[in-house]
């Protein structure tokens, strides 16, 4: 599936209109459309703005990578882009449920933030994690204290 179909595809399942998008995204609406048909195709940052916009995975967007639609059987038949033509059948739903275990803005930010520290640091955020997840805000406060003691 080419770029301008994906995106056309991506909206209308989304039942949003092109000139909601492009207000919404403060894009001129004749970039839009001719993003969709195929006129020109949007750079990388275009796609990461759409893809973030409609909740999707940017090779959705793209058109590359997976397509997803149910067969006669309620089955998903994917179509993975690698070259090759390679189908694969799920249980209808499959995909909707994988999207719920994917990571939110704030889960990639918070990785984002943990990867850019030190290890030191790291340490620190993993043991403050755990003791947050165990419930144990007494000690959660001494360490947060003990931390802003050293710094």
């Amino acid at each position: 599936m080419d770029t301008g179909a994906a995106i056309v595809r991506v909206r209308k399942s989304k039942r949003l209109t092109q000139k909601k998008v492009c207000a919404d995204l403060d894009l001129p609406l004749k970039t839009y459309q001719a993003w969709e048909q195929g006129i020109n195709i949007p750079k990388s940052d275009g796609i990461s703005m759409l893809a973030k916009y409609f909740g999707v995975l940017e090779a959705e967007i793209t058109g590359r990578g997976i397509a997803e639609e149910l067969d006669s059987g309620g089955y998903s038949v994917v179509e993975v882009d690698t070259g090759h033509n390679i189908g694969y059948r799920f249980p209808a739903g499959y995909f909707e449920k994988l999207s719920n275990r994917l990571l939110s803005d704030d889960e990639i930010a918070l990785v984002d933030m943990y990867r850019a520290v030190n290890d030191e640091d790291q340490d620190f955020i993993m043991k403050t994690a755990e003791l947050v997840f165990n419930k144990k805000s007494s000690e959660v406060e001494v360490a947060v204290q003990r931390d802003s003691e050293v710094a």
